[in-house]
């Protein structure tokens, strides 16, 4: 009896805490795919995505206010089509985005990207080979430089895989 009044408390406050603070929709008049987020300070949110172009993807991020209501968007503008997967804060309040960006037709290489807080683009650098490369996740080390982490399909030799890990760390501005 004494789990049944238990659950009875239990259950309604259940209900209200995991109800919907928002539900956004985002039209752009183009495909819009969304990989991370990340929530600022002030509870709003930084969404980093690629956004369909004319003809090709650009890496894009969100900035949204707390109530998922859009602040601003930005979008890469690179001649070469490029995804944004992964979007980190960085010290100066800026962001730093990696993903993937294309050279020539049949390659691809890691991209990593800084902006401002505005969202505008201070630097962006490509690391790769001959073939694919593509950045997943980055983090700002303690000396204020990057390590970024994806996948090379340009490694050869003894044991080399399809599809093997690809780690760099870079200095403050990408290099």
């Amino acid at each position: 009896m004494k789990t049944f009044i238990l659950l009875l408390i239990l259950i309604p406050s259940l209900w209200v805490n995991g109800q919907i603070t928002f539900e956004k929709k985002y039209y752009f008049n183009e495909t819009f795919y969304t990989y991370s987020v990340l929530q600022e300070t002030d509870s709003g949110f930084v969404i980093s995505g690629s956004i369909s172009g004319n003809p090709q993807y650009d890496g894009c991020l969100l900035r949204t206010n707390k109530f998922g209501d859009t602040v601003w968007l930005k979008r890469t503008g690179f001649i070469e089509d490029d995804h944004s997967y992964s979007v980190i804060k960085t010290n100066d309040n800026g962001y730093v985005f990696t993903g993937d960006i294309h050279i020539g037709y049949a390659n691809k290489n890691l991209n990593l990207v800084k902006t401002n807080s505005n969202g505008i683009i201070e630097w962006s650098n490509n690391f790769g080979g001959v073939n694919l490369e593509n950045g997943y996740s980055a983090i700002q080390t303690n000396d204020n430089n990057f390590i970024v982490a994806g996948y090379s399909n340009s490694i050869s030799g003894p044991g080399a895989q399809p599809y093997d890990m690809y780690i760099i760390k870079t200095n403050n501005n990408g290099y």
